[in-house]
């Protein structure tokens, strides 16, 4: 069996390099390991460093020309996708690629169809998570388990895997950082278990790198909202 590791980028260059040596050295067994970068339309040296790497590692990259948004390169991503299962990994190291087998292993189960990687049942507090982000991820997560009636920890977790078939089965409406809410709020009404395993995580703050800002807040609280009653 493969597992499609999909990697959004936006201007990662400066940690292209580690990200990629990082993927490439994880473990998957007993899963073959497929690598597809989606450039999400990099202006800064991302597209030319991703080439240089495809030229000796068995890379698949997906380019858009412009910045669409994580969800729409997640989706460009899929398109493309031969694995069984699909791992999504953030384009930057916050979550660490030495968690794969631990995030894949349910899935010796067949009746394992989705897992979510939880920051919060590997530590309480997660390393360097701001405050207001702490609070926000126990709201949404709270919310989403009260409309839903699940019982998960970790909602806005960008360590999502599925079996192929159910992330393709998903009409994906989100552009960004929806995504997550909008895929969750769609399996979970489809009667579909989300698993939940510890992974390690360590936040960037925004000097290093991109965040969720409070417009992007308000979207995933009305998503979560809207799709309990909309598909």
């Amino acid at each position: 069996m493969i597992v499609s590791v999909l990697v959004p980028v936006y201007n990662e260059g400066h940690l292209i390099h580690e990200l990629l040596e990082e993927i490439l050295r994880a473990d998957t067994s007993p899963f073959e390991k497929e690598i597809i970068i989606i450039d999400d339309g990099s202006t800064d040296r991302t597209q030319e460093l991703l080439k240089d790497y495809a030229e000796k590692y068995p890379l698949k990259i997906v380019t858009h020309k412009n910045n669409l948004g994580k969800a729409s390169a997640i989706k460009s991503g899929l398109r493309v996708a031969k694995g069984d299962i699909v791992l999504i990994q953030d384009g930057d190291l916050e979550y660490p690629a030495s968690e794969y087998r631990k995030l894949l292993s349910p899935f010796k189960d067949p009746e394992v169809k989705v897992v979510y990687g939880s920051r919060f049942l590997h530590k309480r507090w997660p390393e360097r998570m701001r405050p207001e982000n702490w609070v926000a991820n126990k709201i949404f997560t709270g919310l989403v388990n009260l409309l839903y009636k699940t019982n998960i920890t970790d909602e806005g977790t960008a360590f999502k895997v599925f079996r192929k078939e159910v992330l393709q089965d998903i009409d994906i409406k989100s552009k960004g950082f929806e995504f997550c809410p909008e895929v969750t709020a769609k399996v979970l009404k489809r009667g579909i278990r989300i698993n939940e395993v510890p992974v390690r995580y360590r936040a960037r703050n925004r000097k290093e790198g991109k965040k969720p800002h409070i417009l992007d807040g308000i979207r995933i609280l009305w998503s979560i909202i809207k799709y309990r009653f909309k598909d």
